[in-house]
């Protein structure tokens, strides 16, 4: 498969002993229904999204192909694990549970969003529900930065920058970019509209006194979005960031 994004990916660089990163247009049908099946599970999932909740892996492939398939700026990611076991502590009872896995479990999405004109690309779509507060999200992130922001001559990609923007509101989030690493530079106040029913930022929901909540084409609009912006920047990676995330690996 010829992909569409406009960053050469080399998807030998995208991974490591415990899991890799595969276009989810490699098997787009399957890895959705996977996707959907898990989150409803777990529908928290979908609150700080753009998007969802799914009925099914179908209607999220339809969603997919219409807004996010061909489009050479987006690169999303299926997370597939390697044979091995996950170990997870539950935040609120402290008991651990362990789970094997066989070679290419389905374990979430992730993705980038590039910018080659600027040498820059925002991580994002990061969307792990059955094994959340594991290693899986801290590994995949690693794998996007190092490609990100490793030299050319090293096998990266020698980007500039790399962005996560958040809801503002969404606290988990920006705490786990600032725990990868990634530097705060503040909140871009009213940078989306969201979906009727969505969760707006605090300060930004419908219920401001006068705010606009039609459009000039007769759309009504949501709430709004604060959008917290950190980065990693090529000094941050260099000067000890890249040691930083590969200790959190290893952890």
């Amino acid at each position: 498969m010829t992909l569409k994004f406009n960053l050469p990916i080399d998807l030998s660089r995208l991974q490591n002993d415990r899991l890799r990163l595969v276009p989810l247009e490699d098997n787009l049908d399957e890895w959705a229904e996977a996707y959907v099946e898990d989150a409803n599970r777990n529908p928290q999932v979908y609150d700080w999204l753009t998007y969802g909740p799914f009925a099914n892996g179908a209607e999220y492939a339809s969603w997919y192909n219409d807004n996010s398939r061909g489009d050479a700026n987006e690169l999303l990611l299926a997370i597939l694990l390697k044979t091995g076991s996950v170990t997870r502590k539950d935040p609120v009872t402290g008991e651990t549970t362990i789970t094997e896995v066989a070679d290419g479990t389905f374990a979430g999405l992730c993705g980038l969003v590039s910018q080659p004109e600027r040498a820059t690309a925002d991580m994002g779509q990061l969307l792990i529900s059955r094994f959340q507060r594991t290693f899986v999200g801290t590994n995949a992130n690693a794998l996007l930065l190092h490609y990100c922001l490793d030299s050319v001559a090293e096998g990266g990609l020698g980007l500039r920058r790399v962005q996560w923007q958040a809801n503002a509101s969404n606290v988990a989030s920006v705490n786990a970019a600032k725990r990868l690493g990634f530097q705060w530079e503040g909140i871009i106040r009213w940078q989306q509209i969201l979906p009727i029913g969505k969760i707006g930022s605090e300060g930004a929901g419908l219920d401001r006194e006068g705010l606009p909540t039609v459009g000039w084409d007769g759309r009504e609009w949501g709430p709004g979005r604060h959008t917290a912006m950190l980065s990693v920047c090529w000094e941050d990676w260099v000067g000890g960031g890249r040691e930083h995330v590969d200790a959190l690996v290893i952890r």
